[in-house]
């Protein structure tokens, strides 16, 4: 799948929660879904330094008494 497929696809699967969740379409939603997409793509191909989230957390094991 080539960047171009991805965006359709992105901006095609963005389209598709719009409708689902305001229930019709507006005069806009192709641009907005594009924009959308846009974004996931930018943001799919950010520097691992900017990345946040859950850091991981290693469990606390009690020492067994001999």
């Amino acid at each position: 799948m080539n960047e171009d497929d991805l965006r359709d696809f992105l901006a095609g699967l963005a389209m598709l929660g719009g409708v689902i969740r305001n229930g019709a379409m507006h005069k806009y939603i192709a641009d907005d879904a594009y924009a959308m997409a846009d974004h996931m793509l930018v943001s799919r191909i950010r520097p691992a330094e900017e990345e946040a989230g859950i850091t991981t957390i290693k469990p606390k094991r009690k020492k067994v008494a001999e």
